[in-house]
């Protein structure tokens, strides 16, 4: 494909978010901005119709683009105000919707984001314990509580979705204030709360990404928690409210002291929430956690609107279908050509690569289904407005893609490509 021009854009950093920003696709050939996006169309701003079928608004929007029943509802927060001096009723509504289905916790929290909503999480477990060093496992955001695990050792995130965050910004002061652990070695775990100099305010881990959770696991994990009084917190953003009819780790019959959601729940509204027990959220009465713009009533409104329609065509049962299906075909493609890919992830987000080379392959396919109108990744997320006939039409692609670039050396292949670059936080020049 021809080279686009440099792009430029007043926007520092590029992008508000890493995980929509075009490096992580193809530098050169991805569209820069969408005009407008319908169910799992997107209309990009040279003016050309795409299919998506890559990350669905990075999971948030799981229903679809621009779904109907939801913007319909919101229109109606707007039609009736989306702020006054009175907090909205929608705050109740929605709370007693999702505590539906967390039998077992008793209040909740509102804000608009995930990234924040664990930094607020993360405020009451330091508030109800006293202590101050969290316990981590799986990628919770940009916060500094977070990032503070890399300022003893560049390399403590890896493991952890992105590599070699470089804390940047982040207080040295906060140094040893928080800390990964392995999720599957619960001798990690406990060792880890035992040796360390700092107590243990909390334990927050996400429950699934790279693949299905074991059960055992986790249980062991909570009584581990119990054991020493720590607060533990499922941070379920991405996988809750997705492949699984409400919060992920309920279907495992496991229900940690805090959760953590977003995304799904607001199909890409901006809406995130923090459930728990009484005793616990009773923390919100002592610690000052207060933002204007959480009160806004359209985030409120879509994940009334979103809960409802999830409960009504059991949207949880059809995603799992198209995440299977999707991982079926790209086996079954894999083995017809003799061409080694591998999957991961949970229905509800999915992974893949060519071991041989994966970011250039990556790079590749992106590239060359740019010109079949075609959005893809290196993940699939499905939503519920896409179809098995649309995995079809990716698999005829993927199929020709891989054909093709079987048949090209190494040079022409980066040629075809452009530049290529890592998923993850690259450092780019912006003049």
């Amino acid at each position: 494909m021809k080279l686009k021009k440099v792009f430029k854009s007043k926007v520092a950093g590029y992008s508000q978010l890493l995980s929509k920003r075009f490096d992580q696709f193809s530098y050169d050939h991805w569209p820069r901005s969408y005009l407008k996006a319908k169910d799992s169309m997107i209309l990009s701003k040279n003016g050309v119709w795409y299919l998506d079928m890559s990350i669905s608004g990075i999971g948030a929007c799981v229903l679809g683009y621009s779904n109907e029943d939801i913007d319909k509802s919101v229109i109606e927060v707007i039609k009736n105000g989306v702020a006054s001096s009175v907090n909205s009723e929608l705050e109740e509504s929605l709370a007693l919707k999702l505590l539906n289905y967390c039998p077992e916790h008793n209040l909740v929290r509102f804000c608009k984001s995930g990234g924040e909503a664990v930094s607020i999480a993360v405020r009451v477990c330091r508030g109800y314990t006293g202590k101050s060093k969290i316990l981590f496992s799986g990628y919770h955001g940009w916060s500094d509580w977070y990032l503070a695990a890399n300022l003893g050792d560049i390399n403590n995130l890896n493991n952890h979705l992105l590599r070699s965050l470089e804390p940047f910004g982040v207080p040295k002061e906060l140094c040893g204030t928080s800390e990964p652990f392995d999720c599957e070695n619960l001798s990690d775990l406990e060792q880890k709360i035992i040796k360390s100099e700092i107590p243990i305010g909390g334990i927050v881990m996400e429950p699934a990404r790279s693949k299905e959770a074991d059960r055992t696991l986790l249980l062991e994990i909570k009584k581990i928690a119990q054991k020493f009084s720590i607060p533990l917190v499922f941070d379920e953003i991405s996988s809750g409210f997705r492949h699984t009819k409400g919060p992920y780790s309920q279907t495992l019959g496991i229900t940690p002291d805090i959760y953590v959601f977003a995304k799904s729940i607001g199909n890409g509204y901006p809406i995130a929430a923090i459930t728990g027990t009484h005793d616990i959220m009773s923390c919100f009465n002592k610690s000052f956690v207060s933002s204007t713009n959480w009160t806004e009533a359209t985030g409120l409104g879509a994940a009334c609107a979103v809960l409802d329609y999830m409960n009504k065509h059991s949207t949880h049962t059809y995603i799992t279908e198209l995440g299977n299906y999707w991982e079926q075909s790209i086996k079954s493609l894999s083995k017809n050509l003799s061409f080694e890919i591998n999957t991961s992830g949970l229905p509800g987000m999915k992974y893949f690569n060519h071991p041989e080379a994966p970011d250039i392959f990556r790079t590749f396919f992106t590239v060359f289904s740019l010109e079949k109108e075609l959005l893809v990744a290196g993940r699939y997320y499905p939503n519920f407005k896409q179809t098995k006939k649309n995995i079809d039409f990716y698999m005829t692609v993927l199929e020709d893609c891989i054909r093709k670039y079987k048949t090209l050396s190494r040079h022409e292949v980066e040629s075809f490509c452009g530049r290529i670059m890592p998923t993850g936080f690259n450092i780019l020049d912006q003049k």
